[in-house]
């Protein structure tokens, strides 16, 4: 084992930074003034995010140890833990996890526990016993393997930690990840987001000038964006993307599923049987070499390798990384449509953005480098930091300026954006924005609502986080009510919602009838929610279809909503007054809210062609029976 030995004159900090990747994870320490990555016990500064159970005892063994006896128990061999922490089972992104663990040699077997989130199925050799083991438990395992190295590295035990996470993780997943390191024995002092933690140790190492970043960081298992705008000392988040399942591991999945077919077509299926330990072994090797062929087709035009078969036979295969680049193009498809959506989330034009820094070790791809290149220009892309080791050195530095470890001219301030929209829920599953996804935090916003109904004894309220505007597509995160207020004509009783969102992901929502001061009030730490997401795996075409799809919805719900109100308001009016053409009045508006009943959200020229009719037909009616009747605001 290896051991690691402490100078006795340096100066660390009392805090660390932690990469946890879903490839790799990295430890860093300020040390001196500059960061330093921290070996593990094998004396390697990354870790593979791998953890095997030993299926007689169930100790964990991680990293390369555990890689290296993956073989002999598969389903106890977890990998891509990150991808569905703190999600629901029935999300789309656990889904098409668990269909691609069944593709692979080394199946998982992902089941949905008493709350409804995914848990692994570990083989045991008891077989009257039964365990599972849910992605915090797994990322937990990791990290205590993380702090014993730690611990052995600095000489004592450090306990506080600055944890790295995607940009786009919901607050569930970001809490998620905060009890998998306090089950570590961990106290987090901070989640930071991966570009943001880059963006620091970009900045230490070169001169800290004013300006706008893309932070483009494509690792092993996700890519990972965010536009910064510095200012002076401080960070601000104009616009984060992402994808949980766009990185390292699925361009190997591509070359992966190319070299079965090709084994396939020359062999047959003798050597690709996963369901025997020959086959099993045969299918490990060839997805170690998939992996070197991405690695090495970076930096060469052409590869060959050479595969053992029985009685001596070799396979020879040759990929060029034309090939390479043609068999992947749908995923540097997606990375260029992510750009594109980042951009365009900050309102941004790609002549505004000052430096792209790259970081991650698939940013090295030419490819990447040329689809950067393309839309920003060669000249603005920085690789001056490693770009493997950045994300962990930059969560080191904000966990030295937390414990007050850095220089008064080095520290910062960083402001982060709400990763998701958040708001009311109104008739027919409209999503009325409050928050809307992007505004920088904390945040206070407020917005007026009404009754749409006569004599309304109560209203529900009811949150909802996501882009859609159905909320029905996006995630729901709680209700409350209010009750005993004023029976009065549809649109009488107004509502003033205030949304409270701070950057610890608490929000707080108030609501209050404005005539009698009635409230009520509801605190939600999203923390403990799950996320189940229904719009994944997007284009930017098809993004851009569904934005036109939701303006739509939008625009034709709130003018349904107008005239039903209308609608209810003339019922209510001639119940009040003796009108001797009120049952004419009274048919045309029970006819026309019956036409539009089922009417779709494409229909709106339909119906507002409608409503302006019934207007206009009920200010002849009024004025034919001596009333006056303003239906302007109408």
């Amino acid at each position: 084992m290896f051991e690691a030995k402490q100078c006795p004159n340096m100066v660390y900090s009392s805090a660390i930074g932690i990469d946890l990747g879903t490839t790799n994870t990295l430890v860093a320490v300020l040390q001196d003034g500059r960061s330093h990555i921290i070996p593990n016990n094998e004396g390697s500064s990354q870790t593979p995010s791998l953890i095997y159970y030993n299926p007689t005892s169930l100790v964990p063994s991680i990293g390369r140890i555990a890689e290296d006896q993956c073989l002999t128990c598969p389903r106890n061999f977890i990998f891509d833990a990150k991808r569905i922490i703190g999600r629901h089972f029935n999300d789309i992104y656990v889904q098409k996890f668990v269909e691609q663990q069944k593709q692979k040699n080394f199946p998982l077997e992902i089941v949905r526990s008493a709350q409804a989130e995914p848990v692994i199925n570990l083989e045991i050799t008891n077989k009257n016993l039964k365990v599972v083991k849910s992605p915090e438990e797994v990322s937990s395992d990791l990290l205590k393997y993380i702090r014993q190295s730690v611990t052995e590295y600095v000489g004592s035990d450090v306990k506080d930690a600055v944890i790295s996470v995607p940009a786009y993780f919901s607050y569930a997943q970001r809490a998620a990840t905060k009890r998998a390191a306090e089950m570590a024995g961990f106290n987090v002092l901070k989640l930071i987001t991966e570009p943001v933690a880059a963006a620091i140790e970009y900045t230490f190492k070169n001169e800290r000038n004013s300006g706008n970043l893309l932070i483009f960081d494509l690792g092993g298992g996700t890519l990972d964006l965010s536009i910064l705008k510095l200012e002076k000392d401080t960070f601000r988040v104009k616009a984060i993307e992402g994808d949980i399942f766009l990185g390292g591991r699925d361009f190997d999945d591509h070359i992966f599923n190319y070299l079965i077919l090709e084994i396939g077509r020359r062999y047959g299926n003798l050597y690709i049987n996963k369901e025997t330990k020959k086959g099993q072994r045969f299918l490990y090797r060839l997805r170690k070499h998939a992996t070197r062929f991405k690695e090495i087709l970076s930096r060469v035009d052409e590869h060959t390798i050479v595969l053992d078969m029985d009685n001596d036979n070799e396979c020879s295969i040759t990929f060029s990384r034309a090939s390479f680049n043609r068999l992947c193009e749908n995923l540097f498809q997606r990375i260029e449509d992510k750009v594109q959506q980042c951009l365009e989330s900050a309102k941004m034009d790609a002549r505004e953005i000052d430096n792209v820094v790259l970081v991650g070790g698939c940013s090295k791809m030419p490819k990447v480098v040329e689809i950067l290149s393309r839309i920003f220009g060669r000249d603005k892309l920085r690789s001056n930091i490693n770009k493997d080791e950045a994300v962990a050195r930059g969560a080191s530095i904000h966990a030295a300026l937390l414990t007050n470890q850095i220089d008064e001219s080095q520290k910062y301030l960083i402001t982060e954006v709400a990763p998701f929209s958040v708001g009311i829920m109104v008739k027919y599953n409209l999503m009325i924005d409050i928050i809307k996804k992007g505004t920088p935090l904390p945040v206070l916003e407020s917005a007026i609502f009404n009754t749409t109904i006569n004599n309304q004894k109560m209203v529900e309220f009811e949150i909802y986080e996501g882009e859609r505007k159905n909320c029905l597509q996006n995630n729901h995160l709680g209700s409350f009510m209010i009750n005993n207020i004023p029976l009065l004509r549809a649109g009488e009783v107004d509502f003033k919602v205030t949304f409270l969102l701070d950057e610890n992901g608490v929000l707080v929502v108030n609501g209050k009838e404005i005539s009698t001061g009635i409230e009520n009030q509801l605190e939600i730490e999203m923390q403990n929610l799950t996320l189940c997401c229904s719009a994944p795996f997007i284009s930017l075409a098809e993004e851009h279809r569904l934005i036109k799809e939701d303006l739509l919805y939008d625009k034709f719900y709130r003018l349904k909503l107008r005239a039903e109100t209308f609608c209810n308001q003339i019922l209510y009016d001639i119940d009040q007054a003796n009108l001797r053409t009120g049952w004419i009045i009274k048919d045309h508006c029970d006819n026309f809210l019956s036409t539009i009943r089922d009417m779709s959200y494409l229909e709106h020229d339909v119906l507002q062609e409608g409503y302006s009719t019934l207007m206009k037909k009920i200010r002849t009616l009024f004025h034919n029976s001596g009333k006056d009747f303003d239906i302007s605001m109408f």
